[in-house]
């Protein structure tokens, strides 16, 4: 055994020129997958811990009272709060207004996470996300304070859930109130953690994405790629390889010694590379903070991980290469009875993880659990497909065997005996084409879903609220708007008694002649008395709402607030209304859907996923494109011996190299479409058979136009062997 370790030692470290293109690859390889898969644990355990720790930072609710839910009475209340959302960024932005009980204006229990101190009556404290947007508090509509712990009084990041998340603390108007009962919760204290409190905190689209998302979407567009590029690197010039394993069962090693050495071989530079990828995670993890390509940032010391998780993913890499290492071949490469075997359980589990999927968009299986056997099924075809394709290749060559064609005649004879060699270009694109179709599937959806509705009102209408005193705070509104020389119309809304089944909300006409008047109506006939019916009718037409009639059962406003139409002739921005009302206590704006256009988290998630597989992927591919030129150059100067010109070895290599990839193209082609179709009855993706045949069509393009740059180079190599 010791001449074994001493001999796949000095082959692992040699300085031959043939091994040095090896050594990189796989080094270089094992680094990324052990640096990755460490980053994959980080996100998963991140995943799971940022909404708890979100949920954290809302203060513990005071004591139920006989209706069992926390936070209702104001019994031993500091505080009172009030969540709404204000239009900044392009997105909603979770608004914390907050109100001191009466003799806890400056108790410390009464200040939330993130700041040192309550900001004064009217003020407001930005996150460094809205401060870095160039926000302030004036362009909402308050007046700034730095009662924030952060950097220039903004919320510290103690109080947040991630250093990208826009938060905003408000407190109401001197001599606004936030009123009682409605939408208000009573915080006993902020300086301790309810331990049940609500999952996610403030956000509304939490910059973490949740675990039922990460988790998958790390498997996916992290570990696979990896894996199957550092698959790729262990087979770094594949056939040096085999002819060592070769050469040592000549020299009488029997076929599990000679396997043992090369594995041995391919484990030490796999171990030297994770370690130096474990390594580089160790000393660069506490200031991973940015994701690539979204606007989403972590805070410092999220992707740590402790001493004792490193440990499984270098024994993972290393194994993995030492299994891969072991798989040469001893005897030369012919598709025999056991490869036709392994080709059959191949498309067997590529039949079935798509069975699996579509099992999924199925009646028999609850909704609750479609989403995991998707992407079971998923993940199955991303394994399953790289092992595949070499025997669907191979039956494809098979049925050319009659072909007439002697470029196609050899092509095909080539593939059907060495299908699983020369199909890993295409094994890999196949690959490559799963992970991407599904990102633009699931990344349809979300657009679709946060686009939907997105045309501008016609009507120039919002819908506002606030609480507190209604009186008071609609005539300041009114004042507000003529202030600043706005001709809008604010019409009170009432809510009707729907203990018996839902009915449409009414207009309160407070002043009938300005109502009209706004309208185009002629108040002499619609405002005379008698005539409710009439102006009932004149309200529905033009704002899509009748008033009160005698048979209306109204709800007491209980002094919440008050809720409002605001119609405007010109175009009403939602910016404008929240910059002129943002004094009244919890405002709160129904947002168009077009207000907010900013991509969802979700989105920038996946489109840093898609792109990181893709250059992983991308990088596996143009490594086994390196190999194939190598190998190409040598059997050019055979094709040259035997007498065919440039041209016949041209088209015969082409032949070889085509046949896979177009099989590879169409399998993952298929496997899209059934995976979007599945996602679209499951109502999380959105499939469009164009696009998905556009990322086809340019997963194909890559690998050839990568070869035909190569040509040049390999043609060089060629006249080099032949000198």
């Amino acid at each position: 055994m010791s001449a074994i370790v001493r001999f796949s030692a000095a082959v692992a470290f040699s300085a031959d020129r043939r091994q040095r293109w090896r050594q990189f690859c796989l080094i270089g390889s094992a680094a990324l997958a052990a640096f990755l898969i460490l980053l994959s644990c980080a996100l998963g355990l991140l995943s799971v811990t940022s909404p708890v720790r979100a949920g954290s930072l809302l203060g513990v609710p005071t004591t139920a009272q006989a209706e069992g839910v926390p936070g209702l009475s104001p019994d031993g209340a500091v505080a009172a709060v009030v969540e709404r959302g204000t239009l900044a960024m392009g997105r909603q932005v979770p608004t914390v207004w907050i109100e001191p009980m009466l003799g806890h204006e400056d108790d410390p229990a009464a200040v939330p996470r993130g700041l040192t101190t309550l900001p004064d009556p009217g003020e407001a404290v930005l996150s460094p996300a809205l401060v870095s947007a160039g926000y302030t508090a004036e362009d909402l509509g308050w007046l700034s304070s730095d009662a924030g712990s952060g950097s220039g009084g903004a919320i510290g990041y103690e109080g947040l859930a991630a250093a990208s998340e826009p938060l905003i603390f408000v407190r109401p108007a001197p001599g606004a109130t936030l009123g009682e009962g409605g939408a208000i919760t009573y915080i006993a204290t902020f300086t301790e953690s309810d331990p049940n409190a609500v999952y996610g905190g403030y956000s509304y689209d939490p910059e973490v994405i949740s675990s039922s998302m990460m988790i998958p979407g790390v498997l996916m567009y992290l570990i696979a790629p990896s894996i199957a590029l550092l698959i790729s690197s262990s087979r770094a010039r594949s056939l040096v390889r085999d002819e060592r394993l070769r050469f040592l069962h000549l020299l009488g090693a029997s076929s599990f010694r000679a396997r043992a050495a090369m594995a041995l071989e391919t484990a030490l530079l796999g171990i030297v590379g994770s370690l130096i990828g474990a390594l580089v995670y160790a000393v660069s993890s506490r200031w991973l903070t940015v994701i690539p390509a979204t606007s989403v940032r972590l805070l410092p010391g999220d992707l740590v991980l402790p001493w004792w998780a490193y440990s499984l993913p270098v024994a993972a890499v290393t194994g993995c290469a030492a299994v891969c290492g072991a798989l040469g071949r001893i005897r030369l490469r012919r598709n025999g009875g056991r490869a036709r075997a392994g080709h059959r359980i191949a498309v067997a589990a590529l039949v079935l993880s798509v069975v699996c999927v579509m099992t999924a968009a199925t009646p028999w299986v609850s909704s609750s659990y479609g989403s995991t056997v998707l992407f079971s099924g998923t993940i199955g075809m991303l394994i399953a497909l790289p092992l595949a394709v070499p025997a669907i290749t191979a039956g494809v060559a098979r049925s050319m065997s009659g072909t007439k064609s002697p470029v196609l005649w050899a092509a095909a004879r080539r593939l059907r005996h060495d299908s699983v060699h020369l199909s890993r270009i295409a094994s890999i694109m196949g690959m490559l084409i799963i992970v991407v179709s599904v990102a633009i599937s699931l990344w349809a959806s979300a657009a679709a879903t946060q686009a939907e509705g997105s045309a501008p009102s016609e009507t120039q209408v919002l819908a506002v609220g606030w609480r507190g005193d209604p009186d008071s705070g609609l005539s300041a509104a009114r004042r507000a708007f003529a202030d600043v020389h706005r001709d809008v119309l604010i019409v009170p809304v009432l809510s009707q008694d729907d203990s018996k089944g839902p009915l449409p909300r009414l207009l309160d006409i407070d002043d009938c002649n300005s109502f009209t008047a706004f309208f185009g109506g002629d108040a002499s006939v619609l405002c005379t008395p008698g005539r409710s019916t009439a102006l009932s009718d004149f309200a529905e037409q033009n704002t899509g709402m009748r008033i009160p009639d005698s048979s209306a059962r109204l709800l007491p406003s209980g002094g919440l607030g008050e809720d409002v139409m605001i119609y405007s002739k010109a175009p009403l921005a939602v910016e404008d209304v929240q910059r002129t009302l943002g004094f009244l206590p919890a405002l709160n704006i129904a947002l168009p859907a077009h207000s907010t256009t900013a991509p969802l988290p979700l989105v920038q998630w996946l489109i840093a996923g898609a792109l990181a597989a893709f250059l992983i992927l991308g990088m596996a591919i143009a490594r086994e494109i390196g190999d194939r030129n190598v190998e190409d150059a040598d059997r050019d100067l055979l094709y040259q011996r035997l007498g065919l010109s440039w041209r016949t070895a041209d088209r015969l290599s082409w032949m070889v190299l085509l046949i896979p990839l177009l099989v590879s193209a169409a399998t993952a082609f298929v496997c899209s479409l059934v995976i979007a179709y599945a996602g679209e009855v499951l109502q999380f993706a959105r499939g469009d058979t164009v696009k998905l045949l556009a990322v086809a069509a340019v997963s194909l393009a890559l690998p050839v136009s990568a070869v035909l740059v190569s040509i040049p180079a390999r043609r060089a190599t060629t006249a080099a062997v032949r000198q």
